[in-house]
């Protein structure tokens, strides 16, 4: 976010990259949203749903991790 003094009393512009959750699968707004006074005179900010991400993991991740936390159990303990 770039704005002017006063955290954006005069200006503020935003190049938005943020997650958006949505029914188990996680999405980017992505876009630009200008603002002017208050006033919001730009704004092409937009969900991009042709790349989801998956919350969850396959089976052969869940079984890696499993494996990871047993490990550093043994040594750091519980």
């Amino acid at each position: 976010m770039y704005c002017s003094v006063a955290f954006g009393a005069i200006y503020k512009v935003e190049q938005r990259h943020r997650i958006y959750v949505e029914n188990g699968y996680s999405y980017f707004e992505i876009g630009t949203v200008v603002t002017v006074f208050g006033v919001e005179l730009y704004n092409n900010a937009h969900v991009d749903y042709d790349h989801p991400q998956s919350l969850t993991h396959s089976e052969e991740v869940q079984k890696s991790v499993e494996e990871w936390d047993k490990y550093f159990e043994t040594l750091y303990g519980e």
